[in-house]
């Protein structure tokens, strides 16, 4: 079949003479995964026949994982697992299959400390690195079992894909709607990456890569309030997603007729409902999840659950609690005193769906999220009480929203101008919630185009 294929390489843009080759397969050939299936078939019957001690699992005996040329052996002793890399070594050699012992990795999974020195082991007479993690199939395992660095790695991975979409969005006008859903499809989808097995950590730094993209949408400043972010965009944390993801897979595996999978979550299980002492596992955070949302029902009769009645039941639990949550932090924040009246659904803004210019819209969201410079906010980092924040024209009254929106004589002529009299004539703090809260995109616009001046009149006469 390769008898007449010629190879070339192709180097910093020069390609080398064309040679032949007479090893292995070309890169992509689809007939790989083929082969090396027919190659490997019986290996895990060579480590019966020598005697290898598998990992007992329930009914099961294992001895490796196997996902295409990707191979993991695990061992509860030091010397059977290497009995079981001699095994390999003789079935390679007898097939002429070579392994890559640089890629070769050992993990020693304990809750910490030094590896012992006799925890070493070799293959073909070459010593394999040990490591405190190692990455299989996208996901990262450290040694305590924990996913802290796993985060860690799919957030970097995700901010890179982040600042990818923001060199391109910049050249495009797209709505609000459309650059969540970019977000959702490019980013999201890496920084969730294989959850349904690490999604109980909640991942601090996967969530600092969703909001800061949702602060750059809005145009606000990076220390803007958290909770009015996700107001504002009607945006649940991606730890939401990741736990709802969780409960479909542990569905999934309880329907699931692989026997692993099986297993597994059987002896989950049955650590997690007999043993005496508190263990924390994969299926005991599930547990506490449903108790959590009062579904505890869902639980006692997993056995008899439909998964397509309950996981809409989940989702709208989970929803549920968080955003009962974030309307608790936001009535006790003291930075959300005005921000708490203008809400009532949480969604996407009505004045973030329509078309109104993109600099108004965010100089709207400016006003309503708290993230300007007005000396209510300035003072605050300057450390001037609250009540001594006063406007630099008018020295004795304080400089917030509502003075600036509908008071302070500076802007009178642009009041009357962009603004119905009907707010500033006799102005109250009703009649500001009004404002920011308007359903008119006439009147948003105009609001815009208030703020807009007003906040380049007060920064050109330095108040």
């Amino acid at each position: 079949m390769y008898a007449r294929i010629r190879t070339c390489v192709k180097s910093s843009g020069c390609i080398s003479q064309f040679f032949e080759n007479n090893v292995g397969l070309l890169q992509g050939e689809v007939l790989s995964p083929l082969f090396f299936t027919l190659y490997v078939n019986d290996l895990e019957n060579e480590f019966t026949k020598r005697g290898n001690t598998p990992t007992e699992l329930q009914l099961l005996s294992l001895y490796l994982l196997m996902y295409a040329d990707d191979m993991v052996l695990f061992s509860e002793s030091i010397s059977e697992l290497q009995n079981m890399l001699n095994t390999l070594q003789n079935y390679t050699t007898e097939w002429s299959l070579d392994v890559n012992v640089q890629k070769t990795k050992v993990v020693v999974f304990r809750n910490g400390g030094k590896i012992h020195n006799n925890e070493k082991w070799s293959y073909s007479g070459e010593n394999v690195e040990i490591v405190d993690q190692f990455v299989y199939l996208g996901i990262m395992f450290n040694l305590n079992g924990k996913f802290f660095v796993t985060q860690k790695q799919l957030a970097a991975q995700g901010r890179k894909a982040m600042f990818a979409l923001k060199s391109t969005m910049k050249q495009l006008y797209l709505n609000h709607c459309t650059l969540l859903s970019l977000f959702d499809t490019y980013v999201c989808t890496i920084l969730n990456y294989g959850c349904e097995v690490w999604g109980s950590h909640r991942g601090p730094d996967i969530e600092k890569v969703h909001l800061e993209f949702l602060r750059y949408v809005l145009g606000v400043r990076k220390n803007t309030n958290t909770s009015m972010v996700y107001f504002e965009t009607g945006r649940l944390p991606l730890y939401f997603t990741r736990i709802f993801r969780m409960f479909k897979f542990w569905f999934k595996m309880m329907q699931s007729e692989n026997c692993i999978l099986r297993a597994s979550y059987e002896c989950l299980y049955h650590l997690c409902e007999n043993s005496k002492k508190y263990c924390s596992s994969w299926v005991s955070f599930i547990k506490e999840q449903l108790y959590c949302l009062g579904l505890g029902y869902i639980w006692n009769d997993q056995n008899c659950i439909n998964s397509h009645v309950c996981l809409p039941i989940i989702r709208q639990r989970l929803k549920d609690h968080f955003i009962q949550n974030l309307q608790s932090k936001i009535q006790c924040e003291a930075k959300c005193y005005m921000y708490k009246y203008l809400v009532d659904n949480f969604c996407l803004q009505f004045y973030l769906e329509k078309s109104i210019p993109k600099l108004y819209k965010k100089c709207i969201t400016k006003i309503r999220v708290s993230s300007h410079n007005l000396c209510i906010e300035s003072g605050r980092h300057k450390n001037i009480p609250r009540d001594k924040r006063f406007c630099k024209t008018c020295t004795s009254t304080i400089e917030d929203e509502y003075h600036f929106i509908l008071v302070c004589p500076v802007y009178k002529e642009l009041r009357s101008k962009f603004l119905k009299k009907y707010y500033w004539g006799k102005p109250s703090m009703f009649k500001l919630i009004r404002l920011l809260s308007v359903n008119n995109v006439k009147e948003l616009c105009n609001l815009g185009k208030y703020i807009f001046r007003a906040l380049s009149l007060r920064t050109n006469s330095n108040m």
